[in-house]
C-alpha cells in the first residue's frame, strides 16, 4: 500500500488464511496498484496493515496485485485470508523533499514485472522509477517544475506502463490531459487525451486504456487509435442513481472487461459490466457511515478473481473487504470501533484521547523520522498499547519510551469520561513526569515533558469540535472593539478612507472592560483578530492593523497589548464561559517583496511571485499571491520543510500557551490541501477554514481539512433570498437548492460556520433594512444547522459607508464599534440576545431517554435539539413547526420531521395560541413575525418559573 503523506511506498503480503486452501501458495499476480489517498486519513489505513497483532506462522507470500494491461486476478484469496501487518519501505521514506531518495505525498503507482515500481510523485510534478532494493529513484518523466509544457506535470494523481510500445502513460490532473511518455530516456510526453480531470488510470488486455473523469462523473474507454473513447461507466450526469457516478476516482477492469469504480462521492464502489447502460452495487451504496454496510469515502479499488472487491474506506481509516454479492463488508485493516479485540480501541474517554493522539505522532515520528513508516505510525501504537504490546520490531528508543508513559496515563486517569476530575490533571502531570522510563539515558526528556504537557493541555483545555455546536460566535475586529484612549479616535461618521486604512486604538485591556456586552447579546465564544506583529510601514492599502500582514511569527502585535494583557484578556472571556477562536495565517507574510520577515527570510520560503488571473485554474490559486504589484503578499512555500514544520509547531504552542479553543483559518483555498491535515492537527482544537466561494462542491471538498468551513455558499443564498431590493432579491428554493447542495457536497455542515457578512464582505445591513427580512435571516441564521456568526457592528445596525461606491465593504465595513457607545438598547441588540437565548436552552444536552419520554403533545424546551436543517419542504405544513414561511401564495413551514422542535407550534395566531400563523406579504419572502420568538420566550419563562 502507498502512503500519500508518509512519502513513502510500503509493501505488503498476505499471511496464512484460518483454513489454508492449496490454492493460498501460488503466485496472485504479476503486478499491483496502490492507490493514494488523503494524507491524513491513509495514515490510518496504513496503520491497521502495520499493526503487528497477528502472531500466526506466515504462510508463502501471495502479493496483493492487479495484473496490467490484464488488469484481472490470477487466484482466488480465500475470505477470510489475512496479510501481514509489517510493512516494509521500498520506495522514499527519507523525509518530503524531492531529492532522489525522497517524494512529496505520493498519489499513484505502478509494480512492474521484475519488481520495479513507478510512483506519480504529486508535489514533485514528476514521475519516479525505484528498481527493486534501490536507494534512489530515477526521474523518468516531469522533474522540470510545475507547468503544461511538453516536458512538464502538474500534480500527477497515476501512472501506468503499456508494454506494448515500452511507455508510461500518466495522468497529468490539473494540466487535465493524459501523457504518453517514452519510458527509455523520454524527455518530454505527448498529450493523447485532452480536457479531461483524469485521477485514475489502468488498461486491459487488448490495450484498451481506461479513464476516470472526475469532473464529467464518468469513465471512458479508448480503445487503440480512438481519440474520443466511450463513456463503460457514468456519463449521465453527477448523481446517485445506478447510472450515475458523483466524482469517481480510481478504476479497475477485471478479465470480462467489467469495470469497478470508487464512487467517492456516493460512497461505494460500483461494477459496470461491459455494455451494461447502468451499474451494480459491488460494495457500499447504503448511506455515508461507519457500518459494516457503509463506507465513507471509497477510494482506491482492487478486485480478486472471485469478485471480492477491496476498497480504501478512507473516512473510516480502513481497508474492507466485499465477497461477491455481500451485502456487507468486512474491515481487514483499521477502523474496528471500540472494543477489546486485537484490532479494536477500548478506551471510554476516546474523545479526550484524540488529540494527543495527534500530538503522540507528531512526537513518534518527528523531524528525520516523521515520513517513516516502518517505525510505526500512531495509531499502531495507540492499538498495541491498549492490548498490552510493549516490545515492537524496529521501533525508536523515544517511542518506547513514550508508550510506557501511555500505559501509566491508561492506568491513572479516571476511566469514566463524566467523572474525569481535570482539577488533579497537575498532580497527574508531576507523577507522569516521575515515572521510571526504560533506556533512559537515550531519550530526550525535554520530548517526554513536552508530550506529558500536551496531553494535560489536550484534556484539561482544549475545545473539541463536536462542543463547539452549540456555541455562537461574535467576530470582533481588536482593533476596533474598544479602546481606552482618550480622547478615541476615529470616530468621524462615516469614516474616510485613510482613517479606515490605519490603527484606531483597540487593545485586550479595554476589551475586557467591554465582555459583559457580548454576554448579554448570548453569544458565548469571540472570534479575535490574528496576534503576530505586523507591518507597520505605511502601503497603497494603509498598515497591518487587521493581523493579516505578519512580519514577525514569534512576536505579538504591540498595538494590540502585552503578552500578559492577552493571556488576562483570555482568561476573563473564559470565566464568563467566552470561547476565544484565534484568527490565523499560514499562507503568505506582510505586504512587501522581500525576505525580510521572521522567521521566513530566504527565498526558498517562499513561491516564486506570481498572481491569480484565473481562479479557476488550481495551481494559481495555491502557489501565487492573493495581493497585487503593489502589495505583493509573498506567498509561504508550505512544501518547504521548514516552513512547514515552523508552521506546524508555532500553531500547537501558540494553542498550548495562551488556550484557545479554536482557529479560524484565513486564505484556506490557497495552500495545498494536504499541509492543513498537520496543521489542524498540530492545533489540537476545532478549526474552520475560509473558503471564499459560492460553489458548494469546491468549498465541500475542504470539510475534509479541517473541521468545518465558513459557508460561503449559504452567505450568497441569504444575501440575495433576504434582501430588500426585489430586482436581486431571489425566491426562497435558492435556500431549498443550497441544502440539497450541502446534503451532497457537505461533510457536516452543523459544524461549519454560517453568517451573513464579515469583515471581508460588505455589510448586510447596507442591502437589507426592513425589519422583518432582518428578523427571518437572523432566524434562519441561529435555527439552521451549522454555528452562527455575528460580525461585530451588526447589532448596533452598522451598514458601512452610504457616500462611496461600494460603500459596504472594505474598508469602509470596519467602523470602530466604540461609536455605537455599545447601545444595548437597539432593537437588533436584544433580538439577537433573544434569539441565542432560546438557541443555547435549545442546544443544551440532555439524553435520549429524556426526549422519548416527553410526548408528542408537550408544549415544552427540548434539551437536546438540534438545529433544524431545511429540507426545502415547504408545501408541506405538518405539526413540527420551527419556522414559518411563505412562498408563492401558499402559507408553509421548515418541516422538522427528523428534528426534535423546540415547541409544538401547532396553535399560535401572532401572540396567542390558537389558530396557525397566517402572514401577509410579498410572494417568495420568508417571514417570521416577533411573536415567534415572543411566544417562545414566554414559555421559556413559564418553564423557569
Amino acid at each position: 500500500m502507498e502512503h500519500s503523506g508518509g512519502l513513502q511506498v510500503v509493501h505488503l503480503q498476505q499471511i496464512t488464511s484460518p483454513e489454508p486452501p492449496e490454492y493460498t501458495t501460488r503466485k496472485f499476480s504479476k503486478r499491483y496498484w496502490i492507490f493514494g489517498a488523503l494524507t491524513f486519513i491513509l495514515i490510518g489505513m496504513v496503520v491497521g496493515l502495520t499493526t503487528g497483532l497477528l502472531t500466526r506462522k506466515t504462510a508463502p507470500v501471495n502479493t496483493l496485485v492487479s495484473p496490467v494491461p490484464s488488469r484481472a486476478s490470477s487466484i482466488d484469496i480465500h475470505p477470510n485470508a489475512k496479510w501481514t501487518q509489517n510493512g516494509v519501505t521500498v520506495a522514499g521514506g527519507n523525509g518530503q523533499g524531492n531529492e532522489t531518495n525522497q517524494l512529496a505525498f505520493p498519489s499513484g503507482l505502478y509494480v512492474d514485472d521484475d519488481q520495479t515500481i513507478y510512483v506519480a510523485d504529486y508535489y514533485n510534478h514528476r514521475i519516479v522509477e525505484w528498481k527493486r532494493g534501490a536507494m534512489n529513484g530515477q526521474v523518468v518523466a516531469g522533474g522540470n517544475g510545475r507547468g503544461n509544457g511538453a516536458n512538464q506535470l502538474n500534480e500527477p494523481y497515476d501512472v501506468i506502463v503499456d508494454k506494448g510500445i515500452d511507455s508510461l502513460i500518466i495522468s497529468d490532473t490539473w494540466n487535465q490531459r493524459v501523457v504518453r511518455w517514452p519510458r527509455q530516456n523520454g524527455a518530454s510526453g505527448k498529450t493523447i487525451i485532452s480536457n479531461i480531470t483524469c485521477i485514475g488510470l489502468t488498461m486491459d488486455e487488448n490495450g484498451s486504456l481506461y479513464v476516470s473523469d472526475y469532473e464529467k462523473h464518468e469513465v471512458r474507454r479508448y480503445r487503440i487509435g480512438d481519440t474520443e473513447g466511450t463513456v463503460v461507466a457514468g456519463g449521465n450526469g453527477e448523481g446517485n442513481r445506478l447510472d450515475q457516478l458523483n466524482r469517481p476516482w480510481y478504476v479497475f477492469v477485471d478479465r470480462d472487461h467489467s469495470v469497478y469504480v470508487s464512487d467517492w462521492g456516493n460512497n461505494r464502489v460500483m461494477k459496470w459490466e461491459e455494455g451494461a447502460k447502468q451499474g451494480i452495487v459491488a460494495a457500499g451504496g447504503q448511506g455515508q457511515g461507519d457500518s459494516l454496510t457503509q463506507l465513507d469515502g471509497s477510494q482506491g479499488v482492487v478486485v480478486d478473481q472471485l469478485g471480492t472487491v477491496y476498497v480504501t474506506d478512507v473516512n473510516n481509516n480502513r481497508i474492507m473487504r466485499w465477497p461477491k454479492g455481500a451485502t456487507q463488508g468486512s474491515v481487514i485493516a483499521g477502523g474496528n470501533g471500540q472494543g477489546g479485540q486485537s484490532n479494536q480501541l477500548n478506551y471510554p474517554y476516546a474523545k479526550q484521547f484524540r488529540t494527543i493522539v495527534n500530538d503522540f505522532r507528531q512526537l513518534l515520528i518527528h523531524d528525520e523520522t516523521v515520513h517513516c513508516l516502518d517505525k510505526f505510525s500512531y495509531l499502531t501504537i495507540l492499538i498495541l498499547l491498549i492490548e498490552q504490546f510493549l516490545i515492537l520490531p524496529r521501533i525508536s528508543v523515544l517511542g518506547l519510551a513514550e508508550l510506557f508513559i501511555c500505559r501509566h496515563i491508561e492506568m491513572m486517569l479516571t476511566i469514566d469520561e463524566q467523572s474525569l476530575n481535570k482539577q488533579l490533571l497537575p498532580k497527574y502531570l508531576s507523577l507522569i513526569l516521575q515515572l521510571p522510563v526504560p533506556h533512559t539515558q537515550n531519550i530526550q526528556k525535554s520530548m517526554m515533558k513536552r508530550f506529558c504537557w500536551y496531553f494535560f493541555l489536550s484534556v484539561a483545555f482544549c475545545r473539541n469540535a463536536s462542543e463547539w455546536r452549540s456555541r455562537s460566535i461574535y467576530q470582533m475586529l481588536t482593533d476596533r472593539f474598544a479602546s481606552d484612549d482618550s480622547p478615541l479616535r476615529c470616530t468621524e461618521q462615516p469614516m474616510s478612507e485613510n482613517t479606515s486604512r490605519n490603527y484606531c486604538g483597540g487593545t485586550y485591556r479595554a476589551a475586557v472592560a467591554h465582555l459583559d456586552y457580548i454576554v448579554e447579546m448570548g453569544f458565548d465564544a469571540l472570534w479575535i483578530s490574528p496576534i503576530p506583529s505586523n507591518v507597520d510601514g505605511e502601503t497603497v492599502y494603509g498598515v497591518g492593523w487587521h493581523g493579516y500582514w505578519q512580519d514577525h511569527l514569534e512576536q505579538l502585535n504591540h498595538h494590540f497589548g502585552t503578552e500578559t494583557e492577552l493571556i488576562d484578556f483570555i482568561q476573563q472571556a473564559h470565566k464568563r464561559d467566552i470561547w476565544i477562536m484565534l484568527d490565523v495565517v499560514a499562507n503568505h507574510v506582510g505586504p512587501n517583496l522581500t525576505t525580510d520577515y521572521f522567521p521566513f527570510n530566504r527565498p526558498e520560503h517562499f513561491h516564486q511571485l506570481c498572481f491569480i488571473d484565473d481562479y479557476t485554474n488550481q495551481t494559481q490559486v495555491e502557489f501565487c499571491s492573493v495581493g497585487d504589484r503593489q502589495d505583493p503578499l509573498p506567498d509561504l512555500n508550505t512544501e518547504n520543510e521548514f516552513v512547514a514544520s515552523t508552521l506546524f509547531s508555532w500553531i500547537r504552542d501558540t494553542v498550548a500557551k495562551y488556550q484557545f479553543d479554536a482557529i479560524r483559518i484565513d486564505t484556506f483555498r490557497h495552500v495545498p490541501k494536504p499541509f492543513w491535515t498537520n496543521y489542524t492537527r498540530s492545533s489540537g482544537v476545532y478549526s474552520i477554514g475560509e473558503i471564499a466561494t459560492s460553489e458548494t462542491d469546491y468549498v465541500g471538498d475542504y470539510t475534509l481539512y479541517a473541521d468545518g468551513v465558513l459557508h460561503y455558499p449559504l452567505y450568497f443564498a441569504l444575501n440575495v433570498t433576504f434582501r430588500d431590493d426585489p430586482q436581486w432579491r431571489q425566491p426562497m428554493n435558492v435556500l431549498e437548492k443550497q441544502v440539497q447542495e450541502n446534503e451532497k457536497f457537505f461533510r457536516d455542515t452543523t459544524l461549519c460556520g454560517v453568517f451573513l457578512d464579515n469583515h471581508d464582505q460588505a455589510r448586510f445591513l447596507n442591502y437589507t433594512q426592513d425589519p422583518i427580512r432582518i428578523q427571518n435571516a437572523f432566524v434562519y441564521l441561529l435555527f439552521s444547522d451549522g454555528i452562527p456568526i455575528i460580525y461585530m457592528g451588526t447589532e448596533q445596525n452598522f451598514t458601512g459607508n452610504p457616500n462611496v461606491t461600494h460603500g459596504a465593504t472594505d474598508p469602509w465595513n470596519r467602523d470602530p464599534l466604540w461609536r455605537s457607545t455599545y447601545d444595548r438598547s437597539n432593537w437588533i441588540y436584544k433580538y439577537l440576545g433573544q434569539l441565542n437565548r432560546i438557541r443555547t436552552i435549545a442546544m443544551s444536552t440532555t439524553s435520549d431517554e429524556q426526549k422519548s419520554n416527553s410526548g408528542d403533545n408537550s408544549d415544552e424546551v427540548w434539551n437536546g435539539w438540534r438545529p433544524v436543517q431545511t429540507t426545502g419542504n415547504y408545501t408541506q405544513c405538518g405539526n413540527n413547526i420551527i419556522l414559518t414561511l411563505q412562498k408563492g401564495d401558499n402559507t408553509c413551514v421548515y418541516s422538522a420531521s427528523n428534528y426534535i422542535p423546540i415547541f409544538r407550534l401547532e396553535k399560535i395566531n401572532g401572540k396567542s395560541a390558537s389558530g396557525t400563523f397566517n402572514y401577509e406579504g410579498l410572494k417568495s419572502q420568508a417571514e417570521v413575525y416577533n411573536a415567534f420568538t415572543e411566544f417562545i420566550e414566554s414559555q421559556i419563562n413559564a418553564n423557569n418559573s
